[in-house]
């Protein structure tokens, strides 16, 4: 009687411990875009397709976040001359927990006016973090042009 209530207990705790770390955190991107921010053109905010030295424009990376009941979440944007690699400038924000779902975190950037026309790149990454579980990052790029 003693070694199956063992057995039982066994299987038990490995079902458990296994579904704790099974658990993990997963994002799944969903776009990436430049907009002029609202205000410049009435009330809402437009997708930009280029970039205009002195104006200033929001980078934003929407994407779903799971595997947790709080998630903490923050990017890291880094825009750069594609030509050369040159990093032109960083932009990051952490923001507290929240239910899993779907996000957008963006970043505004006025592109100086000591930038050359040409291509520039975003480096996006986008990390979500929950205490007891593995953080999980997503990374990608984005080419925009820089014109006067």
């Amino acid at each position: 009687m003693r070694r199956p209530l063992i057995a039982v207990l066994v299987v038990a705790l490995s079902a458990g411990a296994a579904g704790q770390a099974s658990a993990e955190l997963t994002i799944a991107p969903s776009g990436v875009r430049m907009m002029v921010p609202a205000g410049f053109r009435g009330g809402e905010s437009v997708p930009a397709f280029a970039a205009r030295t002195g104006r200033t424009y929001r980078f934003e990376v929407s994407y779903d976040v799971d595997g947790a009941a709080l998630i903490g979440t923050g990017h890291v944007f880094v825009v750069e001359d594609a030509a050369t690699g040159r990093r032109m400038a960083v932009r990051s924000k952490r923001f507290p927990p929240e239910p899993p779902g779907p996000y957008r975190e963006s970043s505004d950037l006025t592109v100086p006016d000591a930038w050359e026309p040409g291509v520039y790149r975003l480096r996006w990454s986008v990390t979500a973090r929950s205490r007891g579980v593995a953080p999980a990052r997503a990374t990608g790029t984005r080419s925009f042009l820089v014109v006067r």
